[in-house]
């Protein structure tokens, strides 16, 4: 198996439903997003399943077990995490909103997995470790253990193109954030796209890519008749996911690097990995380079 099994035609629906109530500002998002990688559209982290296995499985293996999760559009990470440690490595999903962390939960549930959830903003919070978690996946665990778990900080942190959510500006900020919640010796594992130089610092959907976006996604759900879906429905979802997503690319690969150094990360491995795919606009499974990444807390 080259990464795990993901029931995304039995999650896309229940993400679409729960974004109309649980997210803010976001729904246009998440309630598209599993439908995106369902139709091979979106760039996620399954995409760099090789990696991420090796990275957390040594990890784990040399007893780094306590893993935060920061930023998670679904379950996908947590997926990963769980195929390549195990079940019994103490997994919290950390976001803020409270649509992902319900398919976090969902997908452990489903998994037989015991996982916490917290609902915070990296950039608001001080950067912090959490002092007790919110959520849980599994009933009947016992608040205190909810509440031990919160003591101390991580052993590992992942996440999946996470920079790109934040203005240059920011980025200092939200390394350090990072850096405070892993234990000294603690490493983050993440991937990251690299943009040419020429990209601006903000990026969005071309009137072209937009339409094109659009109509690769009512086709891709017109040749899945199984899935019951609105073609025009999903259409002005994809129009909506167009018109409002922005990204802000990372232009180079040393500009990467001084983020995290910057922030008390020594960097222990980096790979610039080519990734081949099709021209679609931000978040789209693009040709591009990829820095698969693991640096310490020093």
């Amino acid at each position: 198996m080259q990464s795990p099994d993901e029931p995304l035609a039995v999650s896309a629906p229940l993400a679409r439903t729960w974004s109309r109530t649980l997210c803010t500002d976001c729904g246009w998002y998440h309630g598209l997003w599993q439908y995106l990688r369902l139709f091979d559209i979106a760039s996620t982290p399954p995409r760099h399943a090789a990696f991420y296995r090796e990275a957390l499985g040594a990890l784990s293996a040399a007893g780094h077990r306590r893993v935060l999760i920061a930023g998670s559009a679904d379950y996908a990470m947590l997926a990963l995490v769980l195929w390549a440690c195990g079940k019994t490595v103490d997994v919290t999903a950390l976001d803020r909103c409270e649509t992902p962390l319900a398919l976090c939960r969902w997908y452990a549930d489903r998994t037989g997995a015991t996982i916490a959830t917290t609902r915070a903003d990296l950039m608001r919070d001080g950067g912090a470790p959490e002092p007790a978690f919110a959520l849980r996946a599994t009933a009947g665990l016992p608040a205190e253990a909810l509440a031990k778990a919160g003591e101390g900080r991580f052993d590992a942190i992942c996440t999946h193109s996470l920079l790109g959510r934040f203005a240059p500006a920011e980025r200092p900020v939200l390394a350090a954030s990072l850096r405070r919640r892993l234990r000294e010796g603690g490493k983050l594992v993440t991937v990251n796209r690299i943009a040419p130089r020429s990209a601006a610092e903000t990026v969005g959907f071309g009137p072209e890519e937009a339409r094109a976006f659009r109509d690769r996604v009512v086709a891709a759900a017109r040749a899945r008749p199984d899935l019951m879906l609105d073609p025009d429905a999903l259409a002005a979802d994809a129009e909506l996911y167009a018109r409002r997503y922005r990204s802000h690319p990372v232009h180079a690969r040393d500009e990467l690097l001084e983020i995290f150094s910057g922030a008390g990360f020594r960097i222990e491995r980096v790979d610039w990995t080519g990734m081949q795919g099709r021209a679609g606009g931000p978040s789209t499974n693009q040709q591009a380079e990829y820095a698969h990444l693991v640096a310490v807390a020093v």
